[in-house]
């Protein structure tokens, strides 16, 4: 009925709780605020102490059926119920706000809401187990926010030269969120923590890439001549993109951002002698 689909996040996973604990919000008398997995949620007083609800987390896209059938956006048009009004925006994107003043770190909702939507009853006996699908509806993934189309470089310009080796390179491997594996930490383990307190992080790697050769070289290793072909060079990347990853015209460079920021902090405070080769730097 529930389960996990092969393309999902394992940190944008909704997940059946029971609230445990309710306080008032200070600064509303229609408000309180609970707190589940370390992070604090607004609620409203429908909500009591024992209630079995559905947790979804922050940066993630709610279905939007679901949340047309709960009358959730704010946009009263497009709820089932016109009369009625939420606070999603039309990318339902679950986000962390302030409300009166009190910060708010997820979103819940009954589950009764849930099993009137699928039709389904008895949901309550999943407590405790995360899913993003359920009767085959992908009910929530990871919000990707949308990025402009970058042109590529045209108009007499050199071509690009791909400098990476399969198997070289390695970007982050994404990790499993800390809140929601606390119960697997045992006395005796030790363990490393990390925060995270950005999302653009670098990767400065010394790595074997492709050699581009001179003309006089191409030759000779089309006629069989042993030419080195590979060299050890530092490569420069975001979480997700290489920076150098070609060689090319320096005036067709393009990039997301009025400039490369990866780069520029590289160059500035000369990192790539910090990496020997075979290394990583991760920033």
């Amino acid at each position: 009925m529930i389960n996990i689909s092969k393309e999902s996040n394992p940190n944008y996973l909704c997940k059946i709780v029971q609230i445990k604990e309710i306080k008032p919000h200070p600064n509303a008398d229609r408000l309180n605020i609970t707190t589940i997995e370390f992070q604090d949620i607004i609620i409203g007083k429908n909500l009591t102490e024992g209630d079995i609800v559905v947790l979804f987390p922050l940066e993630c896209k709610i279905n939007e059926d679901f949340l047309s059938f709960t009358n959730s956006f704010r946009d009263k048009t497009k709820n089932i119920d016109p009369e009625k009004a939420g606070f999603f925006e039309g990318n339902c994107r679950v986000r962390a706000m302030r409300l009166r003043g009190e910060k708010s770190e997820g979103y819940i909702i009954p589950i009764a809401e849930l099993e009137s939507f699928t039709g389904q009853t008895g949901l309550d006996k999943y407590k405790g187990e995360s899913f993003d699908t359920i009767n085959n509806v992908k009910l929530l993934e990871k919000y990707v926010v949308k990025t402009k189309k970058i042109q590529e470089p045209s108009g007499g310009k050199k071509p690009k030269f791909n400098r990476i080796i399969d198997n070289q390179f390695q970007f982050h491997n994404d990790t499993e969120n800390f809140r929601r594996n606390t119960d697997k930490i045992k006395p005796q383990d030790i363990i490393s923590i990390t925060y995270k307190s950005h999302g653009s992080s670098g990767i400065l790697s010394n790595v074997m890439v492709k050699k581009k050769l001179s003309l006089l070289n191409k030759v000779g290793k089309y006629l069989g001549v042993d030419v080195v072909d590979k060299e050890y060079d530092i490569l420069i990347a975001s979480r997700r993109v290489i920076k150098n990853k070609f060689i090319q015209d320096p005036k067709a460079s393009n990039h997301f951002y009025d400039s490369d920021i990866w780069t520029h902090v590289v160059n500035k405070f000369n990192l790539r002698e910090l990496v020997p080769k075979g290394f990583y730097l991760i920033l």
